[in-house]
């Protein structure tokens, strides 16, 4: 599990950082550079988004709710409802309070003196939870398998191709709540790996631990792990192929019908990504060990080191003739538009220095007072 966590939050680091250089989405706690060919799919941006975001997306938070279920039941056994509910509070309650009302804020006032520079500085402070939607989400999770009456149920594992199916068909109620931008637990309507997989992988860890599936997924059929690693490749290369006609309709029926599409990648990726660590990476190593502890406050420190990283970009590009300028409208988006070769550039620069930063900041700040108690 510590593999799937460094894994899954590495990527989490390298989505945001694509995003903040092109990709698709909106990333509201640092900047986001504009990129000459935007709109086209050959661009940078179009290409991410169709063969690393849009794959990221529909596996990476189902995992890391599915880890954070193997564990819930053996640690409200051991402490208790009362104490299992204030633990989570602490743990999990702190860094949203911390970062919506302290981090947030003191990040846009930054981000706007930075890159705007005087003015009105207060007008840009703004509250968001930010990447702390997860730990607000995972809390009401964990506090509802605390005091709702669950039953301690052992299940089989099931089938690949029931893990298939399942998908399938939450994909299909995913396309639902996209089409009708329904929105709940701060889980914004998407097409991939939305609320719906969250719950069902959270309640899948739930009874993985106590049925024996961690032990299933190493022991897996060769025909169960081939068949859900040739599911993913379909699919990534599909959607990357045919992204031009594959966003072309949104109808309900259109939109339900590609989000199950998506929904086979989550389990395909999903099911290959677990079988990979179970076989090949579950040997205790002290690097992996390290890194399995500063997991969690490198998920929650990147909302501080992704921006800080972007800012040290901003005289780089100045000097070397790109003269970026923010609107003050909009003043975490660039109306420079810099060319493709500028913005790969960039984005690799960014990606190398905020994992180089955020592995050892992670443990490091872990171990202060205080935060020890809580990260």
């Amino acid at each position: 599990m510590d593999g799937v966590k460094i894994l899954c939050t590495e990527l989490v680091l390298i989505h945001h950082v694509t995003v903040g250089f092109g990709g698709n989405g909106w990333l509201e706690f640092a900047l986001m550079y504009s990129q000459t060919d935007s709109n086209t799919d050959f661009g940078f941006g179009g290409i991410m988004g169709s063969w690393l975001l849009t794959p990221d997306q529909s596996f990476f938070m189902c995992l890391l709710f599915f880890v954070g279920g193997i564990f819930t039941p053996s640690s409200l056994e051991r402490k208790g409802a009362a104490e299992f509910v204030r633990d989570k509070l602490q743990r999990l309650g702190w860094p949203v309070v911390v970062i919506y009302f302290v981090v947030s804020p003191l990040s846009a006032a930054f981000r706007r003196a930075m890159t705007i520079g005087g003015g009105d500085v207060l007008s840009s402070v703004f509250f968001d939870y930010s990447v702390t939607w997860f730990l607000m989400t995972l809390l009401i999770f964990s506090i509802s398998y605390a005091v709702l009456p669950f039953p301690q149920v052992s299940v089989p594992m099931p089938s690949a191709v029931q893990v298939m199916l399942a998908c399938v068909a939450l994909g299909a109620v995913q396309g639902w709540v996209s089409y009708y931008n329904f929105s709940l637990l701060a889980c914004g309507p998407q097409m991939q790996g939305g609320l719906p997989f969250d719950v069902a992988f959270f309640a899948a860890g739930c009874i993985a631990k106590r049925s024996g599936w961690l032990e299933g997924i190493q022991n897996m059929a060769p025909r169960d792990f081939w068949l859900t690693r040739f599911a993913a490749l379909v699919t990534v290369v599909g959607t990357g192929l045919s992204r031009t006609w594959l966003f072309g309709l949104e109808t309900l029926g259109y939109v339900v019908l590609r989000s199950a599409w998506f929904g086979v990648m989550t389990g395909g990726i999903s099911v290959s990504v677990l079988h990979f660590f179970a076989v090949h990476c579950n040997s205790p190593g002290r690097w992996q060990s390290l890194a399995g502890q500063s997991q969690y406050a490198v998920y929650v420190l990147q909302v501080i080191v992704i921006p800080g990283v972007m800012l040290t970009l901003l005289p780089i590009l100045r000097a070397a003739g790109y003269p970026v300028e923010f609107d003050a409208d909009c003043f975490f988006v660039s109306s420079t538009e810099l060319p493709q070769g500028v913005i790969v550039g960039g984005w690799l620069y960014t990606i190398v220095l905020v994992t180089l930063i955020s592995w050892p900041l992670g443990y490091c700040f872990r171990k202060l007072p205080l935060v020890r108690d809580v990260l």
